[in-house]
């Protein structure tokens, strides 16, 4: 990805902003007057504007979507603090109909529906939507501890200083048996026991998120080409937000508390070795989108890319020993192979495609010689 491309994707982000529907009416419109019509039989009787925003995006998963938001409102937190925002990504199969029958029963819950699919435009709808000075972006296979709410409303009004993005660790649970070899954590994400800053390097995992809408509106948002749309696997959305988050900040900004918890489900289909290494492949290849990359630093990723994947093949077949189970040597040695199979293949697609650019520019410019 070029670094003409970044400033692209940025710019078209905001030019995005009030996306309309076939009738006209734009996203916001529409989606408040959904929202407001679930709300009638059950007058909303907030005495302030929300300070939180909880946003889960769904795609056909409905009975998880409202275990997710069930985890949310059964906390012991005023409903005046938050609202719940559900973007339904188009979904075929049940979520329309009981999703909106909750935000009938409830007015902390607002429904809409967001018929271009893709995560990061069913997460682009939310921040947009939202009526809170933060976002919290939960999966809809996420569970939220439940404390989990009371700390992100204590760190909101903690009045910490430089605090653009903030979140906590996530933690797997299971709803059918895991293998006898398959770890916990391949599935934990966090940053360790300690409360801090995030280094420049390091981002916030995308079901346990809290962003500040201004720096949505400034950055604009999550790059819409990048994590995954319906049920193809792609992966770095959120993180190539923040490392645009962390460009744009002299200081840190991103801050990370260990006790602000969430768990998130882990289904049969991604305990498979070859679900592990396709998922390794996507984020090798989500790390070569996720910044701008010369090209010069293009070239001399690709020209080593063959060396790296037979150095690592080979550390594979050394380490084969250190392993009692073939499953777990396949799954911890091959997947630094796969990441970088993956990035090679995401530059060597960016280079072929800058290169047709370059000719059709070419072309375009000789019929308008001739």
């Amino acid at each position: 990805m070029s670094r003409d491309s970044t400033e692209e994707k940025m710019a078209s982000a905001k030019e995005n902003e009030h996306l309309t529907d076939d009738a006209g009416l734009s996203t916001e419109s529409r989606t408040d007057a959904v929202a407001d019509m679930n709300c009638k039989s059950q007058p909303d009787d907030r005495q302030s504007a929300p300070r939180v925003s909880i946003a889960i995006c769904t795609y056909n998963r409905a009975h998880d979507a409202l275990e997710a938001i069930q985890s949310v409102l059964s906390q012991d937190v005023s409903p005046d603090a938050y609202e719940v925002i559900v973007v339904d990504n188009n979904s075929t199969d049940e979520s329309p109909e009981i999703l909106q029958a909750l935000a009938r029963e409830s007015c902390s819950v607002r429904y809409a529906r967001e018929e271009r699919q893709g995560l990061s435009i069913a997460r682009n709808t939310a921040w947009r939507l939202a009526k809170a000075p933060y976002v919290a972006y939960l999966d809809d296979d996420a569970r939220a501890k439940p404390d989990w709410l009371s700390k992100v409303l204590e760190t909101i009004e903690s009045g910490a200083v430089n605090l653009d993005a903030f979140g906590g660790p996530i933690y797997p649970f299971y709803n059918s048996p895991k293998p006898t070899w398959f770890k916990d954590e391949w599935e934990i994400r966090s940053w360790g026991p300690d409360a801090r800053y995030l280094d420049r390097h390091e981002t916030l995992a995308g079901s346990n998120m809290i962003i500040s809408r201004s720096v949505f509106k400034e950055l604009g948002g999550f790059d819409e080409t990048l994590s995954v749309t319906g049920t193809k696997l792609r992966l770095g959305g959120e993180t190539e937000f923040f490392m645009r988050l962390h460009a744009a900040r002299r200081v840190p900004c991103i801050y990370y508390r260990p006790d602000m918890i969430v768990t998130h489900g882990v289904p049969r289909s991604r305990m498979p070795i070859r679900y592990r290494l396709r998922r390794a492949y996507a984020s090798g290849k989500a790390s070569y989108g996720c910044r701008a990359w010369s090209r010069r630093e293009l070239l001399t990723l690709l020209l080593v890319a063959p060396a790296r994947v037979a150095v690592g093949l080979a550390r594979a077949i050394a380490h084969v020993p250190r392993h009692s189970r073939p499953q777990t040597w396949a799954v911890e040695e091959l997947k630094p192979v796969a990441k970088t199979l993956g990035r090679a293949i995401g530059g060597l697609a960016d280079l072929a495609a800058s290169g047709l650019a370059a000719r059709t520019a070419t072309s375009m410019d000789r019929t308008n010689d001739d």
